[in-house]
């Protein structure tokens, strides 16, 4: 039975909702967390996608991921956050996903719950965003894989095992980009949980070393731009650089660099304010302090366009 509403000419069609609330505009600087709200509004359609606009550009919530779309893609990024945080992809890592959007990439942002089973987790978030590639008819266009501390491992769990499964076929993964990446135990991640007696803590699946060994053996030869900050002491990124240095061997593959930041170095809003007609003394000084408190995410946004424009987005 159709759960479309009837249709009535003689009625008029009911105004969608609009919810008014306050968006977090955030950004990292020397390892704090600035937080200031300003007020947005949701518009949310009777039927059809959730949608979600900042700065003249929406992010759009349909089927369990959230979409932002330039208006001619040339590759598309799966991005997956950290953890927690993962589950809000489009607040937390608005600004430097925006930017990607800006030269050309669309980015499927796949929000995730935070559970020690990351090998589920990261089948889960594949499924959705080869789902979302195909309803959006994106299948042409290179798939980049993006992450963050612990999106980097679902997202190199993902590659390991779709590349013992595609090895035959043309693979999904033409590149990735791993920042801050995390490959801690459970004990490591959350040191509170030492108070719990060894045979009752739970452990993530896989375990850090099983992940290694999976690294090793089977992450696919394909692009790879690996990231590690200066003042991040949470990220396993030396571990990293070795394995991958190992298994692809080809250094023209992998591409190391270590930036300026810590591990919250990626999270950050976009600057919220558009300028008026007339440029005012109050727009140069928000832009100014904006850019000055949230310069190395701005260093990090650069570096990501770089290297997509060598590899994915060269006209």
């Amino acid at each position: 039975q159709s759960l479309a509403p009837p249709t009535n000419p003689g009625l008029p069609l009911p105004t969608p909702p609009a919810l008014w609330g306050f968006f977090l505009f955030c950004f990292p600087w020397r390892g704090l967390f600035f937080c200031f709200p300003y007020p947005v509004s949701t518009s949310i359609p009777m039927q059809g996608p959730a949608v979600f606009e900042i700065s003249n550009m929406q992010w759009q919530f349909e089927s369990g991921v959230w979409v932002l779309t330039p208006p001619r893609p040339r590759a598309v990024v799966h991005f997956l956050g950290g953890a927690f945080v993962g589950g809000l992809p489009h607040l937390i890592y608005d600004g430097l996903l925006a930017r990607l959007a800006r030269v050309g990439c669309a980015i499927v942002a796949t929000p995730y719950p935070t559970y020690p089973d990351h090998a589920a987790i990261a089948k889960a978030a594949s499924q959705q965003f080869r789902a979302t590639r195909q309803r959006m008819r994106w299948s042409n266009l290179p798939a980049i894989a993006l992450g963050h501390s612990l999106g980097c491992k679902l997202h190199l769990l993902d590659a390991c095992c779709a590349y013992q499964t595609e090895a035959a076929s043309a693979p999904l993964l033409r590149g990735a980009i791993l920042m801050a990446y995390s490959n801690a135990s459970f004990r490591q991640a959350l040191p509170w949980s030492g108070w719990v007696p060894a045979p009752l803590a739970p452990e993530f699946s896989p375990t850090p070393q099983a992940t290694e060994r999976a690294i090793v053996r089977h992450y696919p030869a394909v692009p790879t731009l690996a990231i590690a900050f200066e003042r991040d002491d949470i990220a396993d990124m030396d571990t990293l650089h070795g394995q991958l240095q190992q298994r692809l061997g080809d250094r023209a593959l992998l591409n190391y660099q270590k930036l300026a930041g810590d591990h919250g170095t990626s999270a950050g809003s976009r600057y919220p304010f558009a300028a008026g007609q007339n440029f005012s003394p109050a727009d140069a000084i928000g832009q100014w302090l904006y850019q000055s408190l949230n310069a190395e995410n701005e260093r990090l946004a650069h570096v990501l366009e770089r290297w997509l424009c060598r590899h994915f987005l060269a006209v």
